[in-house]
């Protein structure tokens, strides 16, 4: 049961920092590149989830090569990733939610110092931080 409780908290974990990924990123792709697409965000907690299956398909594979299941190792890999492949078209196929403006350098900035102002609010904030033990 702990061991099912910590591969849900590392998925979810594995969500949280491809979104935080992609939301702190996005004012530098739009400064330098002058486009940027909010289907990033909304399509990697699938994309992430998706990749976990094939990474531990391929890993549980690798330790246990049974060679009667190969075909079904090959099929959830070859399922999984044209799933991944399709999402990802999909999502660069609707303009709805691609900008194409750059952003200027002063407000590239201006964000990131607003993330940095955010980041120290919650480490303030932070009940470890305040002294309140951790709990596990």
């Amino acid at each position: 049961r702990r061991m099912a409780c910590e591969a849900v908290v590392w998925l979810l974990s594995s969500v949280v920092v491809s979104v935080a990924a992609s939301l702190v990123t996005m004012p530098l792709v739009a400064a330098v590149f002058g486009i940027t697409s909010l289907w990033g965000i909304i399509l990697s907690p699938p994309l992430v989830l998706l990749c976990a299956v094939v990474v531990a398909v391929v890993v549980g594979w690798i330790l246990l090569p049974i060679g009667a299941l190969t075909p079904v190792v090959g099929w959830v890999v070859e399922s999984a990733t044209s799933l991944m492949n399709d999402l990802t078209a999909w999502g660069a196929s609707h303009l709805s939610l691609i900008f194409t403006e750059h952003l200027s350098a002063a407000l590239c900035w201006g964000v990131y110092l607003a993330y940095i102002a955010f980041t120290i609010l919650l480490w303030g904030l932070s009940p470890v931080r305040r002294g309140i033990p951790h709990r596990s």
